[in-house]
């Protein structure tokens, strides 16, 4: 904490030794926290794992090497921590709080591994609430850390070849996809229903930038405040989490409507019926369950149609959501929130900076909106947090 402290308020009044001596301060903590870990007992002390967080504090908002490395070992550290200290280890006290802190990072790392972590897990999701309850950060938490799981099913969906097991991959996908559309809208329910008076407030957008036209005036010219920033954080935070998933969503029925095309250009015995019932002797011993789904037409490769499933709707177009995080930034950098305000909209941000790339390929980032957002990135990294000029 004083090598983070000593290094802000040396830069913040332009006093080079005082940063100096903060990456000092840095390097030797570095030292004491390794010697820590390699003790049995200290690694499993609350301050050891308190240090290591704060450790990947300091190179989220200074960046010394001017790379995400650092950032992302001191976080895998303290994951690596928490799991050996187990669930029931982060009931109360400060244990809890590090959990609490620690798991919107988590979350964020696994959805950039596309790849569900240990605390998605029912021991993890509810050990450590047996005496302080959730809270409506925690509940959306649980939520959102199955969307990593889910994007894991891309991989698989990708890796097949068979037409049959496409369908089959991307149906079992799409049913988790509603699963969890449907948890994130009970969590919006009854967070709006928590807090009196309304969530946000719609402004005129007084942020200047280099995207603003004369003729077109500003891409963004109404911003959303928040009644609480804490309100704001978990509202951009529940947008981000549907960009990812109405892109999912979006990009599942693309890519099933392709399917459909391509098997009406194929003969019979290539993409075969499997709903028919086509009678036989067959010894074959099947579950209920397996008849049900054999002998359905959405299950099967040659007679499933797009108007079987549930229709996308506002699903359809993402670009509606990032546009609402995109539209509260402007809250998060305003003066008094200072170098939190930036910390808190980054995530989000990027999220929506990835899922344009996704949409739009290499065009987005010469895109307006595009601009717009490398823009907002920058005016981050100089309220404070310079990793937000780093990931790619």
């Amino acid at each position: 904490m004083l090598a983070l402290c000593t290094t802000k308020v040396g830069g913040v009044h332009g006093q080079r030794d005082l940063a100096c001596r903060g990456r000092d301060l840095y390097t030797r903590s570095l030292r004491e926290l390794r010697l820590a870990v390699l003790d049995p007992l200290a690694r499993l002390d609350d301050q050891t794992l308190a240090a290591t967080l704060l450790l990947a504090m300091y190179e989220f908002t200074e960046c010394p090497g001017q790379e995400v490395h650092g950032f992302q070992a001191h976080l895998g550290g303290g994951l690596n921590l928490l799991r050996l200290r187990g669930a029931a280890a982060h009931t109360a006290g400060l244990g809890h709080a590090l959990l609490f802190g620690i798991r919107k990072s988590a979350l964020f790392r696994s959805l950039d591994d596309r790849e569900s972590s240990f605390l998605a897990t029912q021991d993890w999701q509810s050990l450590p609430y047996v005496v302080l309850a959730k809270n409506a950060h925690d509940e959306l938490c649980d939520v959102l850390e199955q969307i990593p799981g889910l994007l894991a099913c891309i991989r698989v969906i990708k890796a097949e070849t068979r037409l049959p097991a496409i369908l089959s991959h991307t149906l079992e996908a799409l049913q988790l996809a509603w699963r969890i559309e449907e948890g994130l809208a009970a969590w919006f329910d009854r967070f709006e229903a928590s807090v009196s008076g309304p969530l946000m407030v719609p402004k005129l957008a007084r942020i200047p930038s280099a995207t603003d036209d004369p003729t077109l005036g500003k891409l963004y010219p109404v911003a959303f405040h928040f009644s609480h920033f804490a309100i704001g954080q978990a509202i951009t935070l529940y947008w981000a989490g549907l960009v990812i998933l109405y892109t999912f969503l979006s990009n599942a029925y693309r890519q099933l409507r392709r399917l459909v095309y391509a098997v009406a250009g194929l003969e019979e015995d290539m993409a075969p019926c499997t709903c028919g019932d086509r009678g036989g002797n067959d010894e074959t011993i099947e579950s209920e369950v397996q008849k049900e789904k054999k002998a359905s037409p959405r299950n099967c490769v040659r007679h499933f149609r797009l108007n079987m499933l549930q229709p996308l709707q506002r699903r359809a177009t993402p670009q509606v959501v990032a546009d609402q995080v995109c539209q509260s930034v402007e809250y998060f950098l305003q003066e008094d929130m200072g170098i939190l305000g930036g910390t808190l909209i980054f995530p989000p941000l990027l999220i929506v900076r990835n899922a344009r790339l996704s949409w739009d390929g290499d065009t987005s980032r010469q895109s307006r909106q595009g601009m717009w957002i490398n823009e907002m990135m920058q005016r981050i990294a100089r309220k404070g947090n310079r990793m937000a000029v780093q990931v790619e």
